[in-house]
């Protein structure tokens, strides 16, 4: 059970099946490349932890898959320790393309079910990846936002970047409740679904909600 007076470890994640993310050299540079801007290299005293959330105008636009394959690029280009947060509760997209949709995560930590120790896997390809699923069970209520910040402070220790996979922001409360914690959000839009209107629309409320966004992806451009 998460405790409120000590910081949770993950000492030793369980590993995972391997998994090497997309296939096409072309996309694993723009990752690698992206990874790079949003978390630069630092040394020393300036290593801080980042969080970064990644979002879409709706459903369907790709996000678990940016999500994860940024992550996955993020862990082989340097030497940091990356963790990638299935933070989707209803419609966990993350947890089911690794095959995790039944395993305790999130939802079990925040309700103190489980530790994050028994909950954070590690993919047996990469050392320096790990994966903290949505969890067994979707929410049956409101997320405590006490517990949520002690999870995230907890990752934070751990990790040196955290990439959460968040609902659309047409499922504003759960998207907010969690992009606020956060250092920053990437908007995923895809070029085939959404609208200019649409992306604006998400934009404004991501910003009116005091939401930090570092920009956009455009997902499924076709050249």
């Amino acid at each position: 059970m998460l405790q409120d007076t000590a910081r949770q470890s993950v000492s030793n994640p369980s590993p995972l099946v391997e998994w090497r993310g997309t296939d096409a050299p072309a996309l694993r540079s723009h990752f690698a490349a992206l990874a790079r801007e949003l978390h630069p290299q630092r040394e020393g005293d300036n290593a801080l932890a980042f969080s970064i959330g990644v979002t879409s105008c709706q459903g369907g636009e790709g996000v678990s898959t940016v999500a994860a394959n940024l992550a996955l690029q993020a862990a082989k280009t340097s030497d940091r320790r990356v963790l990638m947060v299935d933070a989707n509760l209803e419609n966990p997209g993350l947890s089911r393309q690794f095959r995790l949709a039944a395993q305790s995560g999130l939802v079990d930590c925040l309700a103190g079910r489980a530790t994050l120790d028994e909950c954070v896997l590690r993919l047996a390809s990469e050392d320096s990846l790990s994966i903290l699923p949505a969890g067994g069970c979707t929410p049956s209520e409101q997320v405590n936002c006490d517990r949520l910040d002690a999870v995230l402070d907890d990752l934070h220790e751990n990790f040196d970047l955290l990439i959460l996979d968040l609902p659309p922001v047409s499922e504003l409360s759960l998207a907010v409740t969690v992009a606020r914690r956060l250092d920053g959000v990437l908007l995923v839009i895809s070029k085939e679904r959404v609208t200019a209107d649409t992306a604006l629309r998400a934009k404004r409320r991501l910003l009116q909600n005091q939401v930090p966004l570092l920009g956009a992806v455009f997902n499924e451009y076709r050249v």
